[in-house]
């Protein structure tokens, strides 16, 4: 039996709906009362709701399952909820993992714990020191920035902004670039990971270039049937409101984290995730297609 966190999540929900349709066992841990519990109502995924601060009840949780895919995270927030949620929360799932008899352990963590940039980066480099530490055998991957169906944030907000907009600002011209990777791609990895060795191993999961967010715009809007035309705008002085926005309001639902790291983004190797997890992800300009027809 997998045990699989933050099912419910933009990946996670992914991940339960394709073990679903492979008919791979799983228990998804859930919050009591998630308001994204009916994401996995057509997956008929059995849940559990548990209390991720209480060591007992996420072990009577796991109890019976061998593997767990530790997907819960927050990208954005507050650094003391960043922490909580990314550091404290793997404590405790690893924790209770252990006393369950959990052998075998996979995070899902990202790349920003590569440069740890800012509070997000710092706090999954925390998660994953925990999982190291943890004396359990695991592997993680370090995703990238993830787009497809579902993502109400990334792809979403990209989708909404082209869909409503025919005059569209683009911060620093758009010429910072990202190195998207479809979910699905993301999905079929870990699926792929289980049957790899858990020694400890961490892999970058990105998509195979580089592309610029002017450039996945002008794709996503061909793919869409829209044209769109972009407008220039100049990058610090935003990411300078950003910083001050945030410090005064602490919980937001602005993708605070994405426009501050703009200009912080790198190329990632996937090489060794290539060679020995068979990793092939597929390139944005067919990612935008599916992205576009659902």
């Amino acid at each position: 039996m997998i045990a699989i966190t933050g099912a419910t999540g933009f990946l996670g929900s992914h991940l339960v709906s394709a073990c679903a349709s492979r008919k791979i066992a799983v228990r998804c841990l859930i919050r009591p009362r998630s308001p994204r519990a009916d994401r996995l109502h057509a997956s008929r995924a059995v849940t559990v709701e548990t209390d991720f601060n209480d060591e007992a009840s996420l072990a009577a949780a796991l109890a019976g399952c061998d593997t767990v895919i530790h997907a819960l995270g927050l990208i954005n927030g507050t650094d003391e909820a960043l922490r909580k949620a990314n550091v404290e929360c793997t404590r405790n799932v690893v924790a209770a993992a252990r006393k369950a008899g959990v052998a075998r352990f996979l995070f899902i963590s990202s790349v920003a714990a590569i440069r740890r940039h800012g509070a997000y980066g710092e706090s999954k480099f925390g998660a994953e020191e925990e999982v190291r530490k943890s004396g359990i055998a695991h592997l993680m991957l370090r995703p990238a920035f993830i787009y497809g169906p579902r993502d109400e944030n990334n792809t979403g907000l990209l989708i909404r902004t082209l869909k409503r907009w025919p005059l569209i600002p683009l911060l620093g011209g758009g010429g910072f670039k990202l190195q998207p990777v479809y979910v699905g791609d993301v999905v079929d990895l870990i699926l792929k990971s289980l049957e790899a060795p858990f020694d400890g191993r961490i892999y970058n999961v990105a998509g195979p270039r580089q592309v610029a967010l002017k450039e996945m715009l002008e794709l996503l809007g061909q793919s869409l049937g829209l044209k769109r035309v972009f407008v220039p705008i100049p990058l610090r002085p935003v990411q300078a409101l950003v910083r001050i926005y945030l410090s005064v309001f602490k919980n937001t639902r602005l993708p605070a984290k994405q426009i501050l790291e703009l200009n912080k983004h790198e190329a990632f190797d996937i090489s060794g995730t290539e060679r020995d997890l068979g990793f092939r992800p597929m390139d944005f300009r067919e990612g935008a297609k599916l992205c576009a027809a659902s």
